[in-house]
């Protein structure tokens, strides 16, 4: 029993959102990063130059005259991504009189191929055959439904002309020519 290993932490970081503010006009920039320290290396030596607004800030005024902290932990790529994007709308700092950032958060190359092929001919063509197809099989899930319903009410007539008595025709076209009129 004293054997046994510990169980270990099954919630491992991913990466970090940060908080950069310019302690002279109290703007912030909010980014985010899986390897914190060599990205405030990097602003430090203003290897930003991709982020033009905090880079000229910084080159403008000094790494000195910026505190840059994390603000909170993700434990994967789309939580990380979704904090981003949260933090940058709760310190509004899309707004040049607030912030920095230029962008809203990430951008997902995929997400982009996806942007750019559905404004294809080939997408549009998939799109419609797709639609068509569901259309069918809607159309065809109903026949079947009806098919099913028609033939439980001749069941039904069956057992009450059996009741009853009586003698009706109750073939699926008489049925079909009833339902029709």
């Amino acid at each position: 029993m004293n054997n046994k290993e510990p169980v270990k932490n099954q919630w491992v970081v991913y990466g970090v959102v940060y908080l950069i503010r310019n302690v002279l006009d109290g703007r912030y920039y909010v980014g985010r990063t899986t390897k914190f320290k060599k990205r405030r290396a990097a602003y430090k030596a203003l290897r930003c130059e991709k982020q033009p607004r905090i880079y000229e800030a910084i080159k403008k005024d000094g790494w000195h005259n910026f505190t840059m902290v994390p603000i909170a932990e993700a434990f994967d790529k789309y939580g990380l991504r979704t904090l981003e994007t949260y933090f940058i709308d709760e310190f509004d700092c899309l707004n040049p009189f607030f912030g920095y950032n230029l962008a809203k958060g990430w951008v997902d190359k995929e997400w982009i191929k996806q942007l750019e092929f559905r404004k294809t001919k080939e997408y549009k063509e998939e799109m419609l055959r797709s639609q068509k197809e569901k259309k069918e099989k809607k159309r065809l899930e109903t026949v079947k439904d009806l098919k099913d319903l028609l033939t439980k009410n001749a069941e039904r007539r069956k057992l009450l002309d059996s009741l009853l008595g009586t003698k009706q025709d109750c073939s699926l076209s008489s049925i079909l020519s009833d339902f029709m009129t």
